[in-house]
């Protein structure tokens, strides 16, 4: 699924209960759900000028860049750990839709 085939409104994605971050196969932060941001401590202005590598707690270890060509590649979701605005970490579980 390419990323022009995955739109929802803003008003969907704050809907939902869990916090969702749109990445871009860069690592860049394209959009946050309310609950992403909430659970970031981050304004969405702060939240989409990220990359995914300035969350994750996991730097240096190699088998998180592998799991996430693998998530985007297959479908194949894996657990790591991520980082709020505050420092503490926490458990995220990332999945990625399968590429066509």
């Amino acid at each position: 699924m390419r990323i022009d085939q995955f739109v929802m409104s803003q008003d969907v994605i704050d809907r939902l209960g869990d916090a969702l971050l749109l990445v871009g196969l860069d690592g860049s932060i394209l959009d946050a759900n309310s609950a992403a941001l909430k659970c970031y401590g981050h304004s969405h202005t702060d939240m989409l000028a990220l990359s995914i590598r300035d969350i994750e707690a996991s730097r240096g270890q190699g088998d998180v860049g592998i799991q996430a060509c693998e998530a985007t590649g297959n479908g194949v979701p894996f657990e790591t750990q991520h980082r709020r605005r505050d420092g503490t970490l926490f458990p995220v579980r990332v999945w990625s839709p399968p590429s066509s």
